[in-house]
This record gives C-alpha cells, structure tokens and sequence, in this order.
C-alpha cells in the first residue's frame, strides 16, 4: 500500500521515464490485483462467516427441532399409554361393575341363606325351649303326685298292721321311688341336650358320700343275693372340691346298672388315690359286675340316648337307656371319659379317673338331726300350696311333729296370714294360681318383722336352674318334690333348731 501510493504521488507528478512508469505500472497492477484478492478473500471471509453462522443457526434449529421431536415423543409415549391405562381401567371397571354385580348377588343369596339360618336357629332354639318348658312343667306336674305317693307310703308305713300291708306299701314306695329316678333321668337328658348343665364346685366328703350310696344300694343287692362290696383306698383325703351331687349320680347310676344286670356274683366298687408332688391330685374309680356281660358290637350303642345293648333289655330289666348316656356326659362336663371292658356272659367293668382337688375344709357330723327327736313344738310354720292333698299330707306329718302351722292356698293368701302373724319359718311352692312364690317371697320381705324370717322354695326344679332367682327373692333355701318325711324333718330342723 506504500508503494502505490508512492507510485500513485509518482505518476501525478508526470516526472517519470519509461521505466520508471513501468515499474509504478506493474506496482499500481499489482496493488490493484492484491487489492481484488484481498476483496475476493473478503468476499470469501463472509460468505464463509455466513455459511458458518448459517451452519450455527442450522445448528440451533436442528437442536430445537430434536427438542421438538423428544417433547413430541414424550407426549406421544403419555398419550398412547395414557389410552391404555385409561382402556385397562375402564376394562378394569366394567370388571369390577360385573364382579360387583356377581358379588351383590352373591351376597343377596347370602343374606337370604342367612336370615333362613336365623330364622331356623331361632325357631329350633325355641322348639328346643319350648321342649324344654314341656318338659320342665310335665314334670313338675308328674312329681306333684308321685311326690303324695311317696309321702303316703311313708304314712301308710308307719300305721300299717300287717306284715303284707307294710310289704305291698313298701313295694308301692319304691315303685313311686323307681319313677321318681327315672323322670329325674328324663330331666337331666333335657339339660344335658340344652346346654344347662352346669357344674357347682364345693368341699365334700368322698368317703361318706360312698359310704351312703353302699347303704342305699344293699337292699336291692341282698334282694337278689349279690354281693355289694366297696374298696376305697385307706389315703383317701378327708374332703375334695367337686359337684358332690354329680358325683354321687355317676356312682349310683354306675352301680344300678351292674346291679340292674347282675344275677349272680358280685358288684365291686373300688377307688384308688394318687397324689403328685405338685400338690394335684386324682381319683381313678373301677366298678366290675360278674353280669350278664356286653357284646363288642354292642359296645357303642349303649353311649347313645335312649338306647341299650339289646332291644329286649326294657322288656326284660326296664330302663330308658338314659343311664349310662348322661354318666358318660357328666364325666365329659368334669373333663374324664367312661371306659368299658366286658364280654358276653363274664362281667363288665366300668372305670374312669376325676381330677378332684384337696381342700382343708373339716366336716364336722352332728347327731343332732339324725334321730329327728329335736322338739318343733315351739315353732310355728306356713305351708303355702295350692295343691290339696300336698296339704293333707303335710298335716300329718305337722301333727306328728306337733309343730304349729297354717295353710294358704295361694300367694294372695299367704301375704294376708304373714301380716296377722308371725312365723318361725315358711315354705313356699314355686308355682303358685295366682303368681311365682318369688315374687311372694320379696312381697313377705317388704312386711315389717318378716325381713329373716327363714323362706324355703318347695319344687321340682333343679337347684341350678333357680340358684339365681331364689338369691334375687330372698330364699334361703329349698326343698325338691318329691321329699320324705326325713327330708321334710330335716330341713325344718336346719333352720329352727340352733346348733349348740
């Protein structure tokens, strides 16, 4: 660029030679021609330049483009599984709606299955109550005048005159004695099937319990020439916690039927003791008979209600063929079973084990109830029954005592003699024309002066099925129909003659 300008100044000036102006010529060409380079490489330059910010802007848009592109997949892959996941619930709801549907069905039939089970519960339970009832009242009714055989017997005894007389009472009492037994069966087959057994734990003696069952029992087996032989073991404690009056119902029923079965031979009752370091304690109880003996086959059969080894046996023995059926329940209750060993024609042996636990409880005997010669002279009784010759009866027995007493015939009639008179103690049918002889009893309670006189329930009913009521009336106690005269002695003397 110095140069031509230099030979530019040259060439004004018109001062050159020949050569001079060729070399500032070729100077200005050259310039000329660098300069036309220097705009073409220029040119180049930006159109290179442009290219590369074209190529950049490429860049960028292919950049947003790609963007563009992954948005738009993204969006595409959410929508399509969208769709799907939308197609799958909707297929999952109509699912559910035909399962909900099918369930709802289901579930109609359910109910109505169930209210059909409710409905047959409820109406078996009231079959089985109503049964229950029936059986509890026509029992009740049939005690009421077995209980006037009884009681008669025992009169007719006394006064008897003859040697056959007093054979054929006899005979009458124990006939009367038999049925009583047998409708008790015929009760405890009730409670057994409806669930209302229940056990009741208290202290008893074993050994007299035993000693009485061996003294009830010897008439029947001397009358057939049996012997009746009782082992118990010599360390038997003095007293045990149990139900001494289910306890006592196994053994009897036990030993009545080996007697029952035996002709000739013997009937053996043996008890065995243990004991554990632990302080429990056991009894296993074995009862052989020389009898006529059961078949293997047969062996099942006789656990059931209402059934015997062989179809002939009522005919020939009588029986209901509840024995041994609710013995076997009872044992159940108390957490034992019944075993049987016999054959035909050589003896049967019943056995069983009873966890029965020790207590310290010391039984203290009193001679002073067992002659019956305690004076109730002094006292005045209330008979309230309202079935006549209940009424009569007990008026025999009153005389004999030479206790003073008054009747009543109803519940209405008992409240007015207690409001004009004091008695020493009272007793009370349960059921009674005009109402309950509970709610008697609180009624006689609410009249000044009668707040501890002794009230005492007489009934058919077992002493667990009213254990309750006769706490809530204020009963102290109670009499079951059909009762002896001792049994009547006895318990007027329990609660009038104080103990010394």
């Amino acid at each position: 660029a110095y140069e031509w300008q230099k030979a530019y100044e040259e060439l004004k000036s018109r001062h050159l030679n020949v050569s001079q102006q060729r070399r500032t010529n070729d100077i200005l060409q050259s310039y000329i021609q660098n300069k036309k380079e220097i705009r073409l490489r220029e040119q180049e330059n930006a159109r290179l330049a442009g290219m590369i910010e074209s190529e950049k802007k490429l860049r960028k848009y292919q950049f947003y483009f790609l963007g563009f592109l992954f948005v738009l997949f993204i969006l595409t892959v959410f929508f399509v599984s969208n769709r799907i996941r939308l197609r799958k619930i909707r297929k999952q709801r109509v699912l559910t709606e035909q399962q909900n549907a099918a369930l709802e069905i289901l579930n109609e039939k359910l109910r109505q299955q169930s209210a059909e089970a409710q409905k047959a519960k409820e109406e078996a339970e009231f079959a089985l109550k109503a049964k229950a009832d029936f059986i509890s009242v026509i029992t009740h009714e049939i005690k009421t005048p077995i209980h006037a055989v009884i009681a008669a017997s025992h009169l007719l005894e006394d006064a008897g005159n003859s040697i056959q007389t007093r054979t054929n009472l006899e005979i009458l009492r124990i006939s009367a004695e038999n049925l009583y037994g047998l409708i008790n069966n015929v009760l405890d087959f009730n409670k057994i099937e409806s669930g209302k057994i229940e056990l009741e734990p208290k202290p008893f003696s074993l050994q007299d319990l035993l000693t009485g069952i061996q003294l009830s029992f010897i008439p029947q087996a001397e009358e057939k020439g049996i012997d009746l032989e009782f082992r118990v073991d010599k360390n038997l404690p003095p007293a045990f916690l149990g139900d001494r009056l289910r306890i006592g119902q196994i053994f009897s029923n036990l030993i009545s039927n080996a007697i029952k079965f035996t002709h000739k031979g013997f009937v053996k009752t043996e008890i065995q003791y243990h004991s554990r370091a632990d302080g429990k304690s056991w009894i296993e109880v074995f009862i052989k008979d020389s009898g006529i003996g059961i078949s293997p086959k047969e062996k099942d059969r006789i656990f059931d209600f209402f059934s015997q080894a062989n179809p002939h046996i009522p005919a020939r023995y009588g029986g209901s063929g509840l024995g041994l059926t609710i013995v076997s329940r009872l044992l159940g209750l108390m957490g034992s079973r019944l075993q049987l060993k016999s054959e035909p024609g050589q003896g049967s042996e019943f056995s069983f084990s009873l966890d029965l636990p020790e207590t310290d409880v010391i039984f203290l005997r009193s001679d002073r109830n067992a002659g019956g010669k305690a004076d109730l002279s002094q006292f005045r009784l209330l008979f309230v029954d309202d079935v006549e010759y209940n009424r009569m009866l007990a008026q025999r027995f009153f005389e004999k005592w030479q206790i003073s007493y008054d009747f009543a015939r109803s519940g209405r009639e008992a409240l007015d003699l207690v409001a004009k008179h004091m008695f020493d103690i009272i007793l009370m049918d349960i059921r009674l024309p005009d109402g309950e002889g509970y709610d008697f009893s609180v009624k006689i309670r609410e009249i000044k002066g009668n707040e501890h006189v002794p009230i005492l329930a007489m009934t058919a009913a077992d002493r667990n099925e009213i254990e309750n009521k006769l706490h809530e009336s204020g009963m102290q106690d109670f009499i079951g129909k059909p009762f002896s005269p001792d049994d009547l002695r006895q318990i007027l003397e329990k609660w009038l003659i104080k103990p010394v």
